[in-house]
């Protein structure tokens, strides 16, 4: 109502000595702002009196207030607004507490800007999450061909779920979960604790109170589905045309599963929790970003396919797909998998396990009580309360803790930490996928000649890294639907011609470090010395794929090690004639190298062709059973990269019965690629020299993989063999 119409009805029934209004004070009576507003008058010329008139009740109507939104500056995604609860949320010591938690971990020891914290990333994923929601909202209008209809309570349930993702995560991140409590028996994971936290939360006062004001007093299940889904919610099984398992989750059906992809995506990793993490790291590490996360958003559509809602991409964004995965490659390989950042947090998980032991024996020191809080360590993710007391601070209180015999081992690690005394890398391989992480270590700690492992501590230790997209060995856009221009309703799977030519072709990579734990070089030089033989024998064997270092580049000035003479023997004993034509291919390529004049060209030119010529003629005749293996090798890759989703019925053309077709599916957990792979070389060792590859040929005929039978044909008429 207007103050016009509001002095229209008051002189109607006011007093007509009251003609000059100097004051109106308005209350408001009744709840919010509907109500009866008793309307005061206060009259004041210098001439009169002051007096006072009666209220004056009029009747109103409720005004809708606009809801109120904190604007967060950041630097990555600029101006942030979020809405009332996520900014009380936000204001708890809950969540307060992840302003004490690194990103990185102890990233910042070698990249040092790189100490931003998982306060900032919190928010970030939060206001990606609010930008998907409102992305897809857009797209899928009552106007769209299949608009979908996404409530604001589920838009604020999937913000608050990308707030609170992070909430479970122990003392410098992954170090904590990944390092200090994988050993240990405990069922704790980062996801689980954060659900478990968020439930807190939502029974402090001022939470239940908004979560009632937004209609979200039941949907406090469905937020921790979003943070940490069900596993195994989104197996496919081996056909790729359907589900392992029906929609088992609470707190939304199957038409709406595409909001369990937004915050945390099980089934391709593409969420909004990887985009900031891609983006903000990058910039705090000072890595350039290649990925677009704001272009990937406008070409986003909810799609169904197999009964339930995916979250698909247009087929030219295909490219834009591959640079998120391989950013997350490159940062592993330049930062998270650092040798001396790995080294300074193995170092500080043992002074954590000295911290952890001291305060398991010494229960009832009340210095440790004080300093570290009741109860072990490991212990605390039992309970969400004493989980929350562990922060990063836990470092400065090991190392400024006063003289401790419990303490003293735990803080000498972290004072040479700070003093750059960091574990030295001697030996990095890359082993292969066939050996297991327990043999190829193993195997390292006998070349030692440490037959007693627990004598490691004082002389080496061995880790195991990986490098891969995000997905093991599978291709990374292997289960991710895309849709075109022409036919925007209809998801498919990329074929292989059709994914990037930029793909690795191994997508896992495994290595395998040694560490010298002392600071003496004699040290580091006599395992170095130890495990040179182990590698040259491991490599021979097909065990590790790379050769050691100083093989590959002979011995510098700069570098005092010699290659190993049985290294040398061994290698022109696996390939005879590759002494014999050494000198022409060194000639041959110096002549090619050479200043492109005209003359020295020609003459170049036509002694490397002269050369290449002579190599030819000079290798040795393979006999027919060589080129038999090497045809079946050949056409086991082509098998394996183009009809394993069939492997099932291929195995059965092989003969193989029921029984070994499911115990390969159980042992290999499923994995296609995997399976197939185990049929063939099964096949192979059950037929001897009767598995050939016009057999092979045979069962992809009868199995309907008409398209990779012609394929090996290929290669069978390449190597010109014949039935």
């Amino acid at each position: 109502m207007s103050f016009a119409r509001i002095l229209a009805i008051w002189n109607q029934k006011s007093s007509p000595v009251c003609c000059w209004i100097s004051k109106i004070y308005v209350t408001v009576n009744g709840a919010e702002n509907a109500g009866t507003l008793n309307i005061f008058v206060l009259e004041s010329p210098p001439e009169l009196l002051r007096m006072a008139l009666g209220p004056l009740t009029i009747e109103t109507e409720p005004v809708e207030e606009e809801p109120l939104l904190k604007v967060f500056n950041d630097p990555i995604h600029g101006s942030i607004e979020l809405p009332a609860i996520c900014v009380a949320i936000i204001d708890t010591p809950e969540f307060q507490r992840l302003r004490h938690i690194k990103q990185l971990g102890l990233t910042c020891l070698v990249y040092p800007t790189a100490v931003h914290t998982r306060f900032d990333h919190s928010i970030g994923v939060c206001h990606l999450a609010d930008e998907m929601v409102q992305a897809l909202r857009k797209r899928h209008g009552p106007k769209d061909s299949r608009p979908i209809d996404i409530t604001e309570e589920e838009h604020l349930c999937v913000m608050i779920a990308g707030l609170c993702r992070d909430l479970g995560f122990g003392p410098f991140s992954h170090l904590f979960d990944q390092r200090f409590m994988r050993n240990k028996e405990k069922d704790y994971t980062p996801g689980a604790m954060s659900a478990k936290i968020f439930g807190e939360i939502c029974k402090k006062p001022r939470i239940e109170k908004l979560l009632q004001e937004n209609n979200l007093e039941k949907e406090i299940k469905f937020i921790q589905e979003l943070i940490d889904p069900p596993p195994g919610l989104w197996e496919k099984d081996s056909t790729r045309t359907a589900y392992k398992t029906r929609w088992f989750c609470e707190g939304r059906g199957e038409d709406k599963s595409y909001l369990y992809l937004i915050v945390k995506n099980t089934l391709n990793g593409i969420d909004v929790a990887k985009w900031d993490y891609c983006a903000r790291d990058c910039h705090f590490l000072g890595i350039p970003n290649s990925f677009d996360h704001q272009r990937l958003l406008k070409f986003s559509r909810v799609l169904e396919w197999g009964g339930r809602s995916e979250i698909c991409f247009k087929f030219k964004e295909a490219f834009n797909l591959y640079n998120l995965y391989r950013m997350r490659h490159v940062l592993h390989m330049r930062a998270y998998q650092h040798s001396a950042k790995n080294a300074a947090e193995i170092m500080f998980s043992e002074a954590l396990e000295e911290v952890d032991k001291s305060l398991t024996i010494a229960r009832k020191d009340t210095g440790l009580n004080m300093l570290f809080g009741e109860g072990n360590l490991s212990g605390r993710v039992d309970n969400v309360h004493d989980f929350l007391s562990l922060t990063d601070d836990i470092y400065r209180r090991i190392l400024l803790c006063p003289p401790h015999p419990d303490i003293d081992s735990a803080r000498a690690i972290l004072q040479k930490i700070d003093e750059r005394q960091l574990y030295k890398l001697v030996v990095e391989a890359t082993y292969s996928a066939k050996v297991k992480e327990d043999e190829i270590s193993l195997s390292a700690w006998k070349a030692l000649g440490i037959q007693n492992l627990d004598s490691h501590e004082r002389l080496a230790f061995i880790e195991t890294v990986y490098f891969d997209y995000g997905v093991n060995r599978e291709e990374p856009l292997r289960n991710v639907h895309f849709f075109t221009k022409c036919e925007p309703n209809v998801p498919f799977f990329l074929r292989k011609e059709q994914e990037p030519r930029v793909l690795p072709e191994n997508m896992l990579e495994r290595k395998i470090r040694v560490y010298c734990k002392s600071t003496e070089t004699s040290c580091r030089d006599n395992i170095h010395e130890g495990l040179m033989q182990w590698w040259t024998e491991q490599y021979q064997s097909g065990a590790i794929l790379s050769t050691p270092p100083n093989v590959i580049c002979p011995s510098t000035p700069a570098s005092s090690q010699k290659t190993s003479p049985d290294f040398k023997a061994n290698v022109h004993k696996r390939e005879p004639h590759l002494e014999e034509n050494r000198a022409k291919r060194h000639l041959s390529r110096d002549l090619e190298d050479l200043p492109s004049t005209s003359q020295q060209s020609r003459r170049s030119e036509r002694i490397a062709k002269k050369m290449r010529t002579e190599e030819q003629h000079s290798e040795p005749t393979k006999d027919t059973t060589t080129i038999q293996e090497e045809a079946l090798k050949k056409s086991f890759h082509v098998v394996v990269e183009n009809a394993r989703d069939n492997w099932k019925e291929i195995g059965r053309r092989l003969q193989f019965t029921e029984t070994d077709i499911n115990s390969i599916d159980q042992k290999e957990r499923g994995d296609c690629t995997e399976c197939m792979r185990t049929v063939l070389h099964r096949w192979t060792a059950r037929e001897g020299k009767r598995a050939t590859i016009f057999r092979l040929m045979e069962a992809l005929k009868a199995a309907r993989n008409v398209d990779v039978m012609e394929k090996v044909s290929d290669i069978a008429n390449e190597l010109e063999l014949k039935e």
